[in-house]
């Protein structure tokens, strides 16, 4: 099933646009260090119901 599938089977609404969806998640301005080493500088992100999000750094991990 992908995010735009509806579970319950319904057939959607001819006609209309859907209003746009509010964020699960908002982030403005992220930052993250150890010590004195930054390895995040000033993220912003948002997050919808359905995205999959993920943070990989050099190294592979995230």
């Amino acid at each position: 099933m992908s995010p735009t599938d509806d579970a319950s089977g319904a057939a959607p609404a001819t006609g209309t646009d859907p209003a746009p969806a509010e964020p699960l998640l908002t982030v403005q301005g992220l930052r993250k260090s150890f010590g004195d080493h930054e390895v995040l500088r000033t993220i912003d992100l948002t997050v919808h119901r359905g995205q999959v999000l993920a943070l990989i750094g050099p190294s592979g991990s995230g």
